[in-house]
């Protein structure tokens, strides 16, 4: 999987161009051009160290969820519909998908891998889209940590003994 990652690292402009091209040949799919990429490499990275990396850590738990909350932030201000972010994960998971396929023989084992992780960087951008409401109600910190502390086991990643890990 470290091969597949840093192919992800050292291409990343190549997956974003597969985005672009995913949204021109499934209009019902696009978004306005002005907000095609945007923060999406940071995400794209991020989801690549926490679900291909070797032995991530808390380091990249945390700079996938700040990297989704970022995200999900600058989409709110930018007056997107919630529902776009939804639509903007698909179409960065297919572009993944179809880079991978293309130059990598475990590409779906990578995938899976990668969904995981898309599930989480969903959920850090629907907080970071939100979190005028969460801080108002003061529980802005507290959903952020819980976030980043669940990383581990809601992509399946276990320590030694079998226990998924939750420790920072």
């Amino acid at each position: 999987m470290r091969d597949i990652r840093t192919d992800i690292h050292e291409h990343i402009a190549e997956v974003m161009v597969e985005w672009q091209e995913i949204t021109r040949a499934e209009p019902w799919l696009s978004l306005p051009d002005e907000h095609r990429t945007d923060s999406l490499p940071s995400v794209a990275l991020a989801l690549a160290d926490v679900a291909l990396r070797a032995a991530p850590g808390p380091a990249e738990d945390e700079e996938l969820v700040v990297a989704g909350v970022k995200h999900g932030r600058a989409r709110f201000e930018q007056g997107f519909a919630q529902a776009l972010l939804f639509t903007e994960y698909h179409l960065l998971r297919t572009a993944l998908w179809q880079y991978l396929r293309a130059r990598h023989a475990n590409a779906a084992d990578a995938m899976i891998r990668i969904d995981g992780a898309i599930t989480i960087a969903t959920s850090a951008s629907l907080l970071g889209f939100h979190r005028d409401e969460l801080e108002a109600s003061g529980k802005w910190p507290a959903v952020v940590q819980a976030l980043i502390d669940e990383t581990p086991r809601r992509i399946g990643r276990v320590r030694a003994g079998g226990v998924a890990s939750s420790e920072r």
